[in-house]
């Protein structure tokens, strides 16, 4: 790491973490400080003359014993690679960078230029980039109006990928909400004709075997209802639980209002009665009429 006091000292500010720039007359010159390099660059271009050939001819002549590793200079751009061992090298190759520098100023006049554009005109130091340099009142223009319409079109990229997340969220609410309905609603219709067969079941124990008929009904209507509205797989899962839940309410409530009729009491035991013969057939008739027709429904529509 170069000491930050005796760069300051050779006329070198620092731009960010690893690079300075210091200025010879008009022109600046850029230090990047990489392990184990110390690579200077200055972006410039000859008053007098249109060629690359003549600055790095002499380049190469000012450079001989400086213990320079590269030099050129090729479309108004110089540069200039050391390799210093020790801290004393790196900064007797400051000093002899600087002096290559300014004695190629003071051979060819030379004026700054855009790193961008090339343009021999005014300009100051840009570090947005990952390398500083020099870049003209133009390219600056351009840069932040480039910058502008990135920004904007980033924003309207990301409004519009929200908005399309907000109406897939919006949709798939909107289709499990109408799915648990169709469910529901089939679940009604079963369980209601469920009370009925139970209401015939209070004259003859025989009626108890039709519960198979309201299982087939919700299996179906819970299937077709569904396929309607969407055919993923989980949708017949949330289908299928919501009309079972609300066939099983529409039993207990049933249930009740059939005990309030014999015995004007509500007295329960659910264990008791699933474990009857009476409640093992209602439940074995009824879920598996419903799963029957729904698989069958799903197999049909699916064919269709």
């Amino acid at each position: 790491m170069l000491n930050t006091e005796i760069l300051n000292e050779l006329g070198f500010e620092s731009l960010k973490e690893g690079y300075y720039v210091s200025k010879i007359g008009e022109i600046s010159v850029l230090l990047e400080e990489t392990d184990p390099e110390l690579k200077f660059i200055v972006y410039c271009a000859p008053a007098r003359i249109d060629t690359d050939y003549e600055p790095d001819t002499f380049l190469k002549k000012v450079t001989s014993g400086t213990g320079c590793k590269h030099v050129s200079y090729a479309a108004r751009e110089m540069c200039l690679i050391f390799s210093p061992e020790t801290d004393e090298i790196a900064l007797e190759n400051i000093r002899s960078a600087l002096d290559v520098i300014e004695k190629l100023c003071q051979e060819f006049d030379l004026l700054p230029s855009c790193m961008k554009c090339g343009r021999v005109t005014a300009v100051s130091i840009c570090t947005d980039g990952d390398w500083p340099g020099t870049i003209c009142d133009v390219c600056r223009s351009e840069d932040m109006l480039r910058k502008k319409h990135e920004k904007i079109i980033e924003k309207a990229h990301a409004k519009s990928q929200t908005s399309l997340k907000t109406k897939m969220i919006n949709s798939l609410l909107a289709s499990t909400g109408a799915v648990i309905k169709g469910g529901i609603l089939a679940g009604l219709i079963g369980g209601f004709i469920a009370f009925i067969i139970s209401l015939f079941g209070m004259v003859h124990n025989g009626f108890f075997l039709l519960f198979w008929i309201p299982g087939t009904i919700a299996g179906y209507l819970t299937a077709h209802n569904i396929q309607t509205i969407s055919d993923r797989m989980s949708r017949y899962v949330i289908g299928t639980i919501s009309s079972l839940a609300t066939i099983f309410l529409c039993s207990f409530i049933g249930m009740c209002i059939i005990l309030l009729i014999l015995i004007q009491e509500i007295r329960i035991d659910l264990g008791k009665f699933f474990s009857s013969f009476l409640g093992i057939m209602q439940i074995a008739l009824g879920l598996g009429g419903f799963f029957i027709a729904e698989v069958f429904t799903i197999v049909i529509d699916l064919g269709d």
